[in-house]
């Protein structure tokens, strides 16, 4: 039974690399060819070095994926870091905004302008776009002719799956050719601004939602009291206004306008008899008007915006 045991633990050892054995290969080659193994790990150490610039790049991109931050804004530092990970002589983001508001952004030297973006991407218009395009050796070729001084390049839509909204663009990466690394890193950068995009509209409906069910709650109020009819939307503008000439920024002043709004909306909750009486409250009528504040956080309490 141990001979059987020894045997098989043996036969599996077989099988693998021994590390004594590698060990010596790597010595072997090093004593045969110091300058070719040397070579081969800075090669190694330089990919190494490479993916960590292009997994921090990122990194740092996701973290910047807050609805508060613009497109633009994204974009800006998705540049700046390309800058180094790519090492193409230019790139471009162009971003086409809600609103039809279209951003051009560069960085470094491109061999067109914003105009010339357009008509490369026409160029290309029967692709599928389901990856990356990458030309080199472009320099003597009829794109070479129409575009002077460009010698590869890599194309991305920037989508976030549903439709496109742009293009990441870098050219000329000077001494070799674009390939997968660089596609794919351009990829996941597109795929990146393209979600932030569509979250950002997925937001922008969120709070016209929002803002409708509190124009239907305010004018509900007006409905039930007609003597405070459009209090609401003064308090809610002058608000506003203040907040601005106090430098609240947008998000504040968003805020402040709907808490104007809001602000007598737990009259909803008080008799109509009440809100309507047109001679002096008693006593118990009065406290029900002063419960009003609470009966609207208890309407709103549930409310996330």
């Amino acid at each position: 039974m141990t001979t059987e045991i020894l045997h098989s633990h043996t036969s599996c050892s077989a099988g693998r690399p021994d590390e004594a054995a590698i060990g010596h290969e790597v010595a072997a080659r090093a004593v045969a060819d110091p300058a070719a193994l040397e070579a081969e790990i800075d090669e190694l150490t330089r990919q190494l070095e490479h993916t960590w610039e292009e997994i921090t790049l990122l990194h740092e991109v996701a973290r910047n994926l807050q609805v508060s931050r613009s497109p633009a804004e994204v974009a800006t530092l998705c540049l700046d870091r390309m800058r180094d990970v790519v090492g193409a002589q230019g790139s471009v983001i162009w971003l086409e905004e809600k609103g039809g508001e279209t951003r051009f952004l560069v960085d470094g030297r491109l061999p067109f302008d914003q105009f010339g973006l357009a008509r490369l991407v026409a160029r290309f218009e029967g692709e599928r776009w389901t990856r990356p395009l990458v030309k080199n050796h472009i320099r003597g070729t009829l794109l070479g002719a129409d575009f002077a001084g460009l010698e590869n390049l890599v194309i991305v839509p920037v989508s976030d799956g549903t439709k496109r909204a742009g293009w990441i663009v870098s050219a000329n990466l000077p001494g070799r050719e674009f390939g997968t690394v660089e596609a794919s890193l351009l990829n996941s950068l597109a795929t990146m601004l393209g979600t932030h995009l569509r979250n950002i509209e997925l937001y922008r409906q969120h709070e016209e939602l929002i803002v409708s069910f509190v124009r239907s709650l305010v004018h509900t109020l007006d409905a039930k009291d007609p003597y405070t009819r459009g209090h609401s939307e003064r308090v809610a503008l002058i608000a506003r206004r203040l907040g601005r000439e106090l430098g609240l920024d947008d998000r504040e002043l968003h805020d402040l306008y709907l808490a104007g709004l809001l602000h007598d909306i737990g009259k909803i909750g008080v008799d109509d008899r009440i809100l309507q009486k047109p001679g002096r409250l008693t006593d118990g009528e009065f406290q029900c008007i002063q419960e009003h504040p609470l009966v609207g956080y208890s309407i709103l309490q549930g409310l996330t915006n």
